[in-house]
């Protein structure tokens, strides 16, 4: 953000080059995770009330999977793509929601509660607002859930990150996460707006996307 919007943890404002990459076009759905649940009986199951309650068909996005559950997924995944699967960095997340251009929301700079927003406790299908599309196609990414970034989180992050590629600080207490979950606050759906936690949180609110490297 510039100096005249956004939040402290978002500027100083930097041109950076962000290497070519692949990102899903919406969140990991429920469908595609319960394939990789069954390919990995030892994997972290997700506590039984959230088939029914949360995960309720198999094109809600997936949700309550911690960091590392999240990071299991991608190495799965990979086993089975010619290339790397991985969560983005925060960088990379910022260039699919924004495109080249500094615009608020992934679809442009007004938001006027058609484009994205749920009631609190909801989510939809991962992929339904048809106007929550960034210059790049990429559905989702204001709302619905949270996702899970590859950064450890740190406030100061954009001072000092190198100009290509950056990927974060080194260590930290934090994972950062982008995208924002239910509501229709423009402020948290803004391209800009970053957010963290802790990397063994598991909640109905957050969730993730992956790029592929080939």
């Amino acid at each position: 953000s510039g100096l005249t919007d956004g939040r402290a943890n978002e500027r100083p404002s930097r041109w950076i080059n962000v290497s070519g990459l692949y990102v899903s076009e919406t969140e990991v759905t429920v469908d595609q995770y319960r394939a990789y649940l069954a390919e990995n009986r030892s994997a972290q199951q997700p506590p039984a009330w959230y088939w029914t309650e949360w995960g309720r068909t198999g094109a809600d996005p997936m949700t309550m999977v911690s960091w590392d559950e999240a990071n299991a997924f991608c190495r799965w995944f990979s086993g089975k793509a010619q290339g790397t699967i991985r969560l983005p960095t925060e960088a990379e997340w910022e260039k699919a929601a924004k495109g080249y251009r500094q615009q608020l929301y992934p679809w442009g700079n007004t938001y006027d509660g058609t484009q994205s927003g749920a009631k609190n406790g909801v989510y939809a299908p991962a992929g339904e607002h048809p106007l929550d599309v960034s210059p790049f196609g990429i559905r989702g990414m204001a709302g619905n859930a949270w996702e899970w970034c590859s950064d450890w989180y740190a406030a100061d992050a954009y001072a000092g990150m190198p100009y290509a590629n950056p990927s974060g600080p080194g260590a930290g207490t934090e994972r950062a996460l982008r995208g924002c979950g239910w509501n229709f606050d423009p402020d948290t759906f803004r391209c800009a707006y970053r957010s963290k936690v802790a990397p063994a949180t598991r909640a109905m609110h957050i969730g993730f996307r992956v790029v592929w490297i080939p």
